[in-house]
């Protein structure tokens, strides 16, 4: 008899696995790498999903808020319906936050006069207002809404606002002789004032439906003031200058400009012959067609931010010289630089003028100014041009009398001003060489 040997004791199902191959880490890495491609792709989507759902969810808030303003201000009186201390005044705060789940953002509302006059009427540039609404969300200033509605007065007379006064304002920059945008413009004073707007990209700011200036008193005047960070408002634009003070009569529109600069630089170098800094004492001549000035300069170099009581003006020429004295018998003469100021207005602003001495010989013109036959004490000098052009100035002593030291040659104009800006005169003269010419200015 044959015995069977023993079975053995493994699973059946573990037999079967013997004839299969496993899965190699190659196939794990693809599997993993597939599943990366594929959540990605659905990450980007769920992300665009949930950022679109977010913009979607702050414009409804955002459209809700400007529609709930905007039905707000209808309710306004008319006469109220205006921002505080704006233009037109009223009650409504222009900047407020908005205080809702999901959003955080400012609303600013707008309200100004609209010119629409019907056929035939009489155009009193206020004849309704215009209300914008926007939001601008806090974390990055997007617009979110923008929202116009228009109200009329209760009462739309043709001839509505008849008695009424307008102020055109236009701001440009002096420089460029270009609108300025976003300029703030006050109306301080007058019975209308305060007011306050801003230039938009044509620079005008309008102030209607104003009433006329009393005769008398405080408020007979309109005063008119532009700022904007970094300008400077030109001296002859600030009030009490008629461009910025005005009274009204009923009915009228005074139509004005008012220009500002951003205010220049200039940086001068004095240099002996051989082009090093002078170490003495020099004066130094600096002239425009607004004002002149001398400065004392030592160690060679000055820089100006002001020139006769402003700020450096952009846009304009100047002219710069420098003389020194000598121990000698002849004087030290730069030749004067004239140069448009700044170098590349706005973008640079700044320009240097580079002033080389050199002895030279000398002349000098006594000027004696008259007027109506008698010495003018205190009268304002100046002397341009010459061999190596200068620009120099001063006033009279109290004979009427001033000497200029100047290099010798023609070609020289010397004018003078009365004390206070009464008469003018002027002549032409030449300069001896070592020597003095007597001169006469005499002011009608």
């Amino acid at each position: 008899m044959r015995l069977r040997a023993p079975t053995p004791l493994v699973p059946r199902s573990f037999r079967r696995l013997r004839g299969q191959a496993g899965i190699s880490l190659i196939e794990v890495a693809l599997a993993m790498t597939l599943f990366a491609i594929v959540a990605a792709s659905v990450a980007g989507v769920l992300t665009s999903a949930v950022a679109s759902h977010g913009l979607a969810r702050e414009r409804t808030i955002a459209q809700q808020s400007a529609q709930d303003q905007i039905e707000a201000l209808r309710r306004v009186p008319y006469d109220q319906l205006g921002t505080t201390a704006g233009n037109p005044p009223g009650t409504v705060v222009a900047s407020r936050p908005i205080a809702a789940r999901g959003l955080s953002a400012r609303l600013n509302t707008q309200i100004r006069f609209v010119d629409d006059p019907t056929p035939n009427s009489y155009s009193a540039t206020a004849h309704y207002k215009r209300i914008t609404v926007t939001v601008l969300r806090d974390r990055d200033s997007k617009r979110l809404v923008r929202a116009v509605t228009y109200v009329a007065p209760p009462t739309g007379a043709p001839f509505g606002g008849i008695t009424n006064a307008t102020i055109n304002v236009q701001v440009t920059d002096y420089a460029l002789n270009t609108p300025v945008d976003d300029a703030d413009v006050e109306l301080r004073t007058g019975p209308s004032a305060p007011r306050d707007d801003e230039t938009e990209a044509d620079g005008v700011v309008r102030f209607a439906g104003l009433t006329a200036n009393p005769l008398t008193g405080p408020q007979s005047f309109y005063d008119l003031l532009v700022t904007k960070s970094g300008y400077v408002t030109l001296r002859e634009d600030v009030p009490p200058a008629a461009a910025a003070h005005v009274a009204l009569a009923p009915g009228e529109t005074f139509d004005t400009v008012l220009r500002i600069y951003l205010p220049a630089k200039i940086n001068i170098y004095v240099q002996d012959s051989s082009g090093n800094p002078y170490s003495g004492a020099a004066t130094v001549s600096v002239g425009s067609s607004r004002a002149s000035e001398e400065f004392a300069v030592s160690g060679g170099s000055l820089t100006l931010t002001q020139l006769g009581g402003e700020p450096i003006v952009s846009g304009l020429q100047y002219t710069v010289g420098a003389r020194a004295p000598l121990a000698g018998p002849n004087d030290l003469f730069a030749r004067a630089v004239t140069r448009m100021v700044p170098d590349a207005y706005p973008n640079d602003l700044e320009s240097d003028f580079v002033l080389r001495l050199l002895p030279l010989p000398t002349g000098r013109f006594n000027v004696q100014v008259h007027k109506a036959g008698n010495p003018l004490p205190g009268a304002r000098v100046e002397v341009r041009g010459g061999p190596l052009p200068v620009y120099l100035t001063g006033l009279a002593n109290t004979g009427g009398v001033i000497d200029f030291d100047v290099v010798p040659g023609p070609g020289y104009t010397i004018t003078a001003t009365g004390v206070n800006g009464e008469g003018t005169g002027s002549v032409t003269a030449t300069a001896p060489n070592n020597g003095t010419n007597p001169v006469t200015v005499n002011i009608p």
